[in-house]
């Protein structure tokens, strides 16, 4: 049987950035510094691995929680 080949792109993150929250800053931060590609990429990456994750909070570029109002 041969082994099956993921692109790099599509794989989950190595690591500590295999942590969904992780992950999900990560996207974040690319979408930020204009990388909407690999960002829409990486989304859909995420949402095969974890298909029913739902955050707890959203996720914010620098990892703080947004202000309430």
């Amino acid at each position: 049987m041969r082994p099956v080949h993921v692109a790099p792109s599509l794989a989950a993150p190595a690591g500590p950035m295999s942590a969904p929250e992780a992950w999900l800053v990560r996207i974040e931060r690319l979408r930020a510094s204009g990388q909407t590609e690999e960002a829409e990429r990486q989304l859909e990456a995420f949402r095969k691995v974890y298909p029913d994750y739902r955050p707890a909070r959203r996720a914010t570029v620098s990892g703080a929680a947004p202000a309430v109002e």
